[in-house]
């Protein structure tokens, strides 16, 4: 599949939690890529973000399990709120 067939269905801050949702995805018979050949958000060899990517026509079952788990989608830019507000580290 080209990388227009995929879509992004989940954007995480940790490496670790990009693969727990996509163990969840595949136990349910989806098929999104391993880590390494989804786009990642860095900047200078730093990892900011990591995009769980899904085929296109299993968009939709993903959302709907990914709401059935109660997982929620982190901001798709690292380093905003919710609401698209920057967060300030204190």
């Amino acid at each position: 599949m080209d990388a227009a067939a995929f879509q992004t269905v989940f954007t995480s801050r940790t490496q670790s939690e990009a693969d727990v949702v996509i163990g969840l995805l595949r136990s349910v018979g989806l098929h999104p890529p391993d880590l390494l050949t989804s786009p990642h958000i860095g900047f200078a060899g730093a990892e900011f973000g990591y995009r769980v990517e899904i085929p296109s026509s299993e968009l939709e079952a993903a959302r709907r399990i990914l709401c059935e788990a109660d997982i929620t989608e982190t901001p798709s830019e690292p380093g905003t709120g919710a609401n698209g507000d920057p967060l300030t580290r204190v």
